[in-house]
């Protein structure tokens, strides 16, 4: 399930990080520049996959080498499962990115909210206009 890799075929900083800094003494052999195979990767993976999508072993590849980055609900995984903090791999806690997500959605509300005012103030104009078209023509009628 492991190999043993020289510097070229290191992981890609952010797995490196991820390996070497998570609580799971097995993947601690990062510091000795042995690294899980991307065959381990994705078969430990999807032992614990209960939440998300398993992942095939050329995810776990692409993971490894720096060509993909796990989506949002892998990176939650892998963080229970390696005990990982995504904010020494540089990422935002989770915590901010579901304040960045309630406040994407209060903007999103807050802007349809607005269409709909938007949208009702032009009927009431559209309204007034007729309302003033009937009066101007119901005058011109009384003048001639």
């Amino acid at each position: 399930g492991y190999i043993s890799v020289n510097s070229a075929d290191e992981p890609c900083p952010f797995f490196k990080t991820a390996l070497m800094t998570s609580g799971i003494s097995l993947l601690r052999m990062a510091s000795k520049k042995i690294f899980p195979s991307a065959s381990f990767l994705a078969k430990e993976f999807n032992l614990r996959a209960s939440h998300c999508e398993p992942i095939t072993h050329e995810t776990a590849r692409r993971w490894l080498k720096g060509l993909a980055i796990p989506k949002f609900d892998k990176l939650l995984l892998l963080r229970s499962w390696l005990d990982l903090d995504l904010n020494a791999l540089g990422l935002p806690s989770l915590e901010a990115t579901v304040k960045k997500n309630q406040l994407q959605k209060d903007l999103l509300a807050r802007q349809e909210a607005f269409v709909a005012r938007t949208q009702s103030i032009k009927e009431a104009l559209e309204v007034l206009m007729r309302e003033v078209e009937r009066l101007e023509a119901t005058l011109e009628g009384l003048a001639a």
